[in-house]
């Protein structure tokens, strides 16, 4: 069920833990480690990157652009077109730890320099920024 069918007369809605919030009709809060933007908000039509792990050695890095935001109270469905196709990716709603148990991470660009500065540091690199 599309989002904006959901809540006809209203432009906002929460659910139950308050890790989700439509913020508009296309603008959505999504408290998830599995999605790393600004402010932890996503936007229809907006590009993003998307990091994605195969068989824990293979990484694979995609420009893909939000297309449609779907939505239950345990879920939130994430559809994004990439070069060949338009796919969809799972929020689990109800994980109270916010850990990302999925293989796949989505960021703006952003977050995206921001958590390559965060990895370098971390390895003692004194790049400039």
């Amino acid at each position: 069920m599309k989002t904006k069918d959901l809540n006809k007369n209203s432009s906002s809605y929460v659910n139950n833990n308050g890790s989700f919030k439509q913020l508009s009709e296309t603008e959505f809060f999504i408290n998830s480690a599995c999605v790393l933007t600004t402010n932890q908000i996503i936007s229809i039509g907006k590009s993003y990157i998307l990091i994605e792990s195969f068989n824990g050695n293979d990484i694979e890095v995609s420009n893909v652009q939000l297309t449609e935001v779907l939505y239950n109270e345990e879920l939130v469905a994430l559809y994004v077109d990439t070069e060949m196709s338009q796919r969809m990716f799972l929020v689990d709603l109800d994980d109270d730890n916010n850990n990302c148990n999925s293989k796949w991470i989505l960021l703006d660009i952003k977050s995206f320099f921001y958590e390559l500065r965060e990895m370098q540091k971390k390895r003692g690199c004194n790049a400039k920024s």
